[in-house]
């Protein structure tokens, strides 16, 4: 390709440069004369300064045949062959020579006499500092007119007498006193002096902050190193193994080049602190390039490329084994070279596969251009081009990290994009099986979905099992009932005693239903519950009075126990009576006669998280066969039933409603049990402050308004006679259903009840009739052909606001500027009669309906309903 060959072509001339570069021009330090005296480049000590970049008053000599010594160099004759130093931080390059660098400063503090010189960049092979005697010195030193000390690579650490990172010397310098320094430096690296004369309390300061700083930058590269090393085990792409030897190659190797390798991992070789930096550098590079040929897939997208780096990892292979045996300062420019080189390599070849259009590369290429960009600033940083500051001074640091993480976040991109790319292979081949371990851990995720859908089958088909053996055991009673009524010579009292069955087997049927009418209910809309304030003594005594009743046919003891003041609660009392019924029919159900069921209640005062809250803690406790401890953790889900619960009549859904109810609630349901002794259900639910209002707060106190299905309850258990409304004059009730049977049903009981009926089979009807007459109450199907329940009550509702179509109650048209009821006519009592398990009540009553009454519905409900909405007093009825 045209593209492929620019870029070859470019790359080749920017090569031929860099080796002529590297090899041929290295840094030299400029001969010449030092400008100004040498007072003028004095560093003044003093009590506010704690710090002293030295590199200003720097001079430098060049000691080609390495054969100077200090006293040779301190002479005069030597004196003005030393150059100032005209760089922010001197930088000679690569050279053989060994330098002497003089700096020469003046104490003018009163007491502080201890000093610490820092040469920050222990790569140098060997630094000698020398520093004249101070009189009164004691020791071998006063032989000698120079006190010495000696650091640097090819020192092991233990033998330094400064224990740091970077190379350390210590300094006496009395106060008033001047003193001039001297370093004699030799490196077969890059010669860089950056020095800085510190106070000891300073230098300790400096440590810290720059130890925090570099561990959090080795943190980073844990951290990535540990995360890909876990993807690598779990997913098994060498990708991320490649990537945790780039990482962790490029960590040591900074590690390394920061003097904490010296420091922590070969304290007491000098020959690892001399070899390591070339080692670590020519074994990082192989695994870049390593990573490089997978992650941007040059084998596909740049084979030229490809194969030339195969060759580079080649050469940089035996340069590892080349470093270990020999280190001089060709080596160190061959391998700065090696590292230019790559580095346009690798910008090669990533620009050349965003040009295929090959997704990931961007990634690739913003880490090696920040990986670059580390380096440029600092290069940029020692020539004086930008200042020393955090960004500049740490530029390597931030680059590498920086590198490492785009890398990541890269690799990430990359595996979506591959995953990607084999979604679309195996959609275009579905039948090939390439790669078993691809799938492997696809097949096990949907066998598992496999097994929980099969389960989830089984549990239908046992609940629907349930069931329907459920609803055709008392249809079976009912149905036997019926055919003995075609006999005309059965006895009353027979009779009564088949009616009474078969009653409560259609109660039963009705019981059945509802459940999975209210478990779809909760489901589908969610539970909606209107809190009140509830003094829940009343009302958890009345429970238990209601369940004594039911339970008195099987001398079964049903007793209320309250250990404290019970607080009072916020509550729907509707909703909360459907728990505890559930719960004492339960314990009822599965105590065998003779046995116990205790209701107990207490306040709780919140610990931990929860102190100064108020819970109330109510348990009902059984005597019963206990629950198997395998089905305590399913015990609150629909569609399960504990063994137990097989052998009663039920498809194990209260208990599912119940914990729905409870949480709406803002409690929590448990179950503690033991087989052949008991259960124990316990209810937390949050307590309210009981404080006056004038919503009447203080009433909780008193008095709880006790919900009509669990007065009926125990009345039903004990099988007491209804009572028989009388009303004063007779209503005229009008019933709209598209039911021709159901119309029947209710108007014979509407009748029975002393009614006067008018049935219609839907809205419009309804709308034509109250059009015609005056009635005192309508019941309304909810769903009806051509107008259905909702929209007939919107109309009557609106036809009353503002319309006088409709009769007043009495018969008597609404007449111009007569008082009108809300707007325009009386509220006539619209009741929502229905069979929907989706009209709810709270549906209802917002479409405008007053109640709602669900079917099927006995005579006693519909008499409470009429009672409710029409004028009425009550009698017993007779007892047989």
């Amino acid at each position: 390709m045209p593209v492929h060959r620019n870029i070859w072509g470019n790359l080749s001339i920017v090569c031929i440069l860099l080796v002529a570069t590297v090899l041929f021009w290295p840094l030299k330090v400029v001969e010449g004369q030092a400008t100004g005296s040498q007072a003028a480049r004095i560093a003044s000590l003093d009590e506010t300064t704690a710090k002293y970049d030295l590199s200003p008053v720097i001079d430098i000599l060049e000691d080609p045949l390495r054969t100077l010594t200090v006293e040779e160099v301190a002479t005069p004759t030597w004196d003005s062959r030393f150059v100032p130093n005209r760089q922010p931080i001197p930088n000679l390059g690569f050279s053989n020579s060994a330098f002497w660098l003089r700096v020469t400063v003046q104490n003018l503090t009163l007491a502080r006499d201890e000093y610490v010189l820092e040469l920050a960049f222990p790569r140098l092979t060997r630094v000698d500092f020398y520093q004249p005697q101070t009189a009164g010195e004691s020791g071998e030193r006063l032989k000698a007119r120079f006190s010495h000390q000696v650091s640097g690579a090819e020192i092991a650490f233990v033998q330094r007498e400064v224990k740091h990172h970077n190379l350390i010397f210590n300094v006496h310098i009395k106060p008033r006193e001047v003193k001039t320094l001297y370093l004699r430096v030799t490196a077969r690296s890059a010669l860089t002096f950056p020095l800085t004369l510190w106070s000891r309390e300073a230098l300790v300061e400096k440590d810290r902050t720059e130890v925090l700083i570099l561990g959090m930058y080795y943190g980073i590269l844990l951290v990535m190193v540990v995360y890909n090393t876990f993807l690598f085990v779990v997913v098994r792409d060498r990708n991320y193994l490649l990537y945790v030897l780039v990482s962790t190659g490029i960590g040591v190797l900074q590690f390394a080049q920061d003097g904490f390798a010296s420091a922590y991992l070969w304290p007491e070789s000098s020959y690892w602190a001399s070899h390591a930096i070339l080692v670590l550098a020519s074994l990082s590079a192989v695994f870049v390039v390593f990573f490089a040929q997978e992650y941007l897939l040059l084998r596909r997208n740049a084979p030229g490329f490809n194969k030339f780096l195969h060759g580079f990892n080649g050469l940089n292979g035996c340069a590892v084994v080349f470093f270990l045996v020999s280190y001089n300062v060709t080596l160190h420019k061959l391998e700065t070279f090696g590292g230019i080189l790559l580095f346009l390599i690798l910008l090669a070849g990533t620009i050349l596969c965003m040009q295929r259009k090959y997704r990931p590369a961007r990634f690739y290429l913003l880490s090696v251009v920040s990986l670059a960009a580390g380096f440029c600033i600092s290069l940029m940083r020692n020539f004086g081009f930008f200042p020393d500051n955090f960004l500049t001074h740490y530029s390597i640091h931030i680059g590498t990290a920086v590198d490492v993480v785009l890398l990541s976040i890269g690799l990430a991109d990359r595996i979506n994009l591959l995953q990607a790319e084999k979604q679309e292979a195996e959609t275009v081949a579905a039948l090939k099986e390439k790669d078993v371990e691809l799938f492997r851990l696809r097949n096990e995720e949907l066998s598992n979905i496999n097994h929980k859908l099969k389960e989830l089958d089984q549990l239908k088909v046992g609940f629907t099992a349930m069931l329907v053996h459920d609803l055709k055991s008392p249809l079976t009673v009912v149905r036997t009932t019926l055919d003995m009524f075609k006999s005309k010579d059965l006895p009353a009292q027979v009779l009564n005693e088949l009616l009474t069955t078969s009653e409560r087997n259609v109660d039963r049927i009705l019981t059945l239903v509802n459940e999975v009418l209210e478990l779809y209910r909760t489901e589908a809309q969610g539970l909606q519950v209107k809190l009140e304030p509830v003094a829940p003594e009343p009302f958890l005594s009345a429970c238990a009075r209601s369940a004594q009743l039911a339970a008195s046919p099987q001398s079964i003891t049903v007793e209320f126990r309250r250990k404290t003041s019970l607080p009072p609660i916020s509550a729907d009392l509707s909703q909360l009576e459907r728990v505890f019924s559930n719960l004492l029919s339960n314990a009822i159900k599965f105590t065998a006669p003779g046995g116990a069921v205790v209701l107990e209640a207490a306040a709780v005062q919140g610990s931990g998280v929860e102190f100064g809250l108020t819970k109330l803690v109510v348990s009902v406790t059984d005597t019963g066969e206990g629950i198997a401890p395998e089905a305590i953790p399913y015990i609150f889900e629909p569609y399960r039933q504990a063994e137990a619960g097989r052998k009663k009549i039920g498809v194990g859904l209260g208990l599912a409603i119940v914990k729905r109810i409870v949480a709406a609630h803002g409690g929590n349901i448990s179950v503690r049990s033991q087989l052949g002794v008991g259960s124990s259900f316990t209810v937390v639910l949050p307590a309210v402050s009981a404080v006056p209002d004038e919503q009447g707060w203080e009433s909780v106190a008193g008095e709880t308004s006790i919900p009509n299905s669990l007065l009926l309850w125990g009345e039903k258990a004990a099988e007491s006679a209804a009572a028989i409304p009388r009303f004063a004059t007779q209503p005229f009730i009008l019933v709209a259903d598209d039911n021709p049977i159901n119309r029947k049903v209710v108007q014979m009981q509407l009748k029975k009840l002393g009614c006067e009926v008018e049935t219609v089979a839907n809205g419009l009807e309804v709308l034509e009739a109250l059009s015609r007459k005056s009635f005192d109450l309508v019941f309304l199907d909810c769903r009806m052909p051509e107008m259905d329940g909702f929209e007939t009550a919107a109309a009557i509702r609106q036809r009353e606001q503002g319309s006088g179509a409709l009769l007043l109650h009495g018969g008597e048209p609404a007449k111009d500027g007569a008082p009108a009821v809300r707007g325009g006519l009386p509220r006539l009592p619209v009741v929502a009669l229905t069979a929907s398990s989706i009209d709810g009540r709270d549906s209802c009553l917002a479409a405008g309906m007053d109640d709602f009454l669900e079917k099927p519905f006995k005579s006693e409900e519909l008499a409470a309903i009429l009672a409710r909405w029409l004028p009425v007093s009550f009698e017993q009825a007779p007892q047989n």
